[in-house]
């Protein structure tokens, strides 16, 4: 709905109001007027621009039939009626264009077209559904292959024994032979001096001593009772060129 007034539409910042007088619904703006209505046991109430004006003036007020609208209201029915009769007149109401109607309607028609024709014959369908038999059983195999027999002792048998032979081809084709690793000598550091150590004392928790550091550290009658043992180095057992 709209204002009778301004033609202007109700929304929830302008809501619809009613005259207290006429009772006919009016916005914010047009609906500004306050008067004291006698009827109303001397409250003062909204009224619009028309009964103001007969309030204040005391005129008398026109019957229901006899009133008539505002002029923009007038104006707004004027432009909505010409729309109507424009679309009666053959003018298309929807965006779409002869052309995409006219491609549209030819490809319904080949549509429907398609599904006329000759129906196959039993010999053709029965050819059909061979096919089509013969197609899903080749599917079916190729996705469920057939599982491996289990092999017999016979065959375990045999497969060892080729396989030692082809190990055994290869060795003697390719000199397989691995050479014996060198030992790594050892180094062992005294524990004072960072020299090459050469003394173990087992009886300070097998520190390794030189002999230099060993005598200077083992000079009292205690310390010298000290079980002690020489470092042990693994021997390069390397074969040296000739």
């Amino acid at each position: 709905m709209s204002c009778v007034q301004c033609a202007k539409r109700f929304t929830k910042l302008s809501p619809e109001l009613s005259c207290a007088v006429c009772r006919l619904s009016f916005c914010k703006k047009c609906l500004s007027c306050r008067v004291t209505l006698p009827d109303e046991g001397g409250k003062s109430a909204k009224v619009c621009y028309t009964c103001f004006d007969r309030v204040v003036n005391h005129k008398p007020f026109q019957d229901a039939s006899e009133w008539e609208p505002p002029a923009n209201f007038l104006k707004r029915m004027e432009a909505l009626e010409q729309r109507s009769a424009a679309s009666i007149d053959g003018r298309p109401q929807s965006n779409i264009r002869s052309t995409e109607v006219d491609i549209l309607a030819r490809r319904a028609d080949a549509l429907l077209g398609a599904g006329k024709g000759p129906l196959p014959s039993d010999d053709e369908l029965q050819a059909r559904l061979d096919a089509l038999k013969d197609f899903s059983s080749r599917r079916l195999s190729d996705q469920n292959p057939l599982p491996k027999l289990p092999e017999t002792e016979e065959d375990q048998i045999n497969n060892l024994v080729s396989q030692f032979i082809d190990e055994a081809r290869i060795a003697k084709t390719y000199n397989s032979s691995v050479a014996p690793e060198k030992p790594e000598m050892e180094i062992v550091f005294c524990c004072l001096c960072e020299r090459d150590a050469s003394i173990i004392c087992h009886d300070c928790e097998d520190d390794e001593f030189c002999e230099n550091c060993f005598k200077k550290s083992h000079k009292s009658k205690l310390l010298k009772k000290h079980r002690t043992s020489s470092v042990q180095r693994p021997k390069d057992t390397s074969v040296k060129p000739p």
